[in-house]
């Protein structure tokens, strides 16, 4: 029973039941390893870019007044965000009704003056028609496996029809509620629209369209024919690289020279627009898709890789095997445990630094330190009950040298150690008339054999010796003589007697 309590099968069954829920993945399991993600990605050097945000904030709003402004508002600050340099406006407000002012025509205008790109917004049903520039696709049957919605809120037609460009602006939090992939592509009712960075990127390459390719597993390839292939994953989203930074501005106070660069313009003012929860913290839609811009346009690529997981979870079943057999030398056994663990983070922060691959370190790591616990603790319970039952037998007329000495190695006792060793005999002369003066005082008698005893043993114990036993009244070679006589002798004299005549040697006591 001992040998199955602590057998190392329970370390193996701990490595089996791991890796089961490695491989099914539950919600939590998947979340910490996101949060994991999190870290390798925001934890980068920053990229600044030549991308702005224009944000309508309270002092805009103090200063325009009331939101939404009149439409003819919007278009003074594109004309001054052109007059001051911009390349690329993007205007990230949605205007799905005719403005109350009357001012839709002057928007309009002045969107067929200067590009401008609108943005598009997925709902349950559609309203307003919205500008699509097109898509070649091919292997449309499996156009089921991207990111859909029932239907798109476009702006009203005249202003989205001047617009350069529309796209959407959909995010799509994880399990956890935290945006940190977006889709480049959005299908409804069997048509494909562009996201806002798509947009920008087929706008500035000056493209009609953008292509697509789809296979049983989703997006196989997507493209801007005059910018190149967008690596994104079969769902068609692109890991979100918080390293890339832009340059972020007050309508109220803005610089005198976008040296050309993309400007994303969106209300940030308290109660107008909600902030997004992100691996970088909560950041407002029109914040994201310039963070997003950057990722792309400068071919960021972070990748998790199809064969990750499986690689991943192999790799621990294996690492962990190994770590069980070698447990059973104990600090060859941690010092692989060790290895193991730091050398899962390691390799995770490498590939990531190195090829911008997502490889969860942090769920083998957790996993094998619940394996190698689950192992060394099993050991070392026995270990220290085999301690305390050699402590229990041996510390009674052993050192405690000895002692120490089979505790730290059991095998001595079965296998024994050769050694030069001093023997003592001790007896106690007299012992015959000492008890007998005691009488009935047993305690008394009891007291001074037990001083007797402590005397010869403390030095023994004081030189590692052990003391085999204590014998009786009879001295060992009295007794060994009664023994071989095989008499019934019971005085001292009858004992004397037969030593004389069989020639033992005498025990006077």
């Amino acid at each position: 029973m001992r040998k199955i309590l602590f057998s190392p099968i329970w370390s193996v069954l701990v490595l089996l039941l791991l890796t089961w829920v490695y491989s099914i993945n539950p919600a939590l399991l998947d979340s910490l390893r996101l949060r994991y993600f999190d870290q390798l990605i925001v934890n980068q050097e920053p990229v600044e870019n030549n991308i702005y945000t224009v944000n309508i904030d309270e002092a805009s709003l103090e200063e325009k007044g009331q939101w939404p402004w009149p439409r003819g508002d919007y278009s003074e600050l594109i004309i001054d965000l052109y007059d001051r340099g911009a390349g690329l406006v993007v205007f990230n407000v949605l205007m799905a009704e005719t403005d109350r002012a009357g001012e839709d025509e002057d928007l309009a205008l002045t969107m067929q003056q200067v590009p401008v790109i609108l943005n598009m917004l997925g709902a349950e049903e559609n309203k307003n028609e919205a500008i699509n520039p097109g898509a070649t696709i091919v292997n449309s049957d499996f156009m089921y496996l991207i990111p859909s919605r029932e239907g798109v809120i476009a702006n009203v037609p005249d202003i989205e029809f001047s617009s350069v460009g529309s796209g959407i602006v959909d995010t799509f939090p994880e399990a956890d509620g935290v945006t940190r992939r977006m889709p480049m592509v959005i299908e409804s009712q069997g048509t494909l629209y562009p996201s806002v960075t798509m947009e920008v990127l087929r706008v500035i390459a000056g493209d009609p369209s953008f292509q697509i390719k789809l296979n049983e597993f989703g997006v196989d390839k997507l493209r801007i024919p005059q910018f190149g292939i967008i690596q994104t994953d079969g769902l068609g989203r692109v890991w979100i690289d918080w390293s890339q930074k832009n340059k972020s501005y007050s309508t109220t106070n803005l610089p005198d020279d976008f040296d050309g660069g993309i400007v994303f313009v969106g209300p940030t003012a308290a109660g107008v627009s909600q902030p997004v929860a992100t691996a970088a913290g909560s950041i407002y839609p029109h914040e994201i898709h310039a963070t997003i811009l950057g990722t792309v346009f400068n071919e960021s690529n972070i990748e998790r890789p199809a064969w990750a997981f499986d690689a991943e979870m192999l790799g621990f079943l294996l690492v962990g095997l190994f770590v069980i057999v070698l447990a059973r030398w104990t600090y060859v056994g941690i010092i692989v445990f060790v290895v193991a663990v730091g050398g899962s983070i390691f390799y995770s922060i490498y590939s990531f630094n190195n090829y911008n691959y997502l490889i969860d370190g942090a769920t083998s790591s957790a996993f094998l330190i619940l394996v190698g616990l689950t192992r060394y603790m099993v050991k070392f319970v026995d270990e220290f009950l085999q301690k305390q039952a050699i402590k229990k037998q041996f510390g009674g007329y052993a050192s405690p040298t000895v002692v120490k000495l089979l505790q730290e190695n059991p095998a001595l006792i079965k296998d024994g150690v050769k050694k030069e060793v001093s023997i003592v005999f001790s007896d106690l002369r007299g012992f015959t008339p000492l008890g007998e003066s005691f009488g009935d005082d047993v305690k008394g008698l009891t007291k001074i054999m037990n001083g007797y005893m402590d005397s010869i043993t403390q030095p023994i114990l004081d030189a590692d010796g052990m003391v085999i036993k204590y014998i009786g009244e009879m001295g060992s070679t009295a007794r060994h003589s009664y023994d071989v006589l095989g008499d019934s002798v019971s005085s001292a004299a009858r004992i004397e007697s037969k030593c004389k005549e069989y020639g033992c040697l005498l025990l006077v006591r």
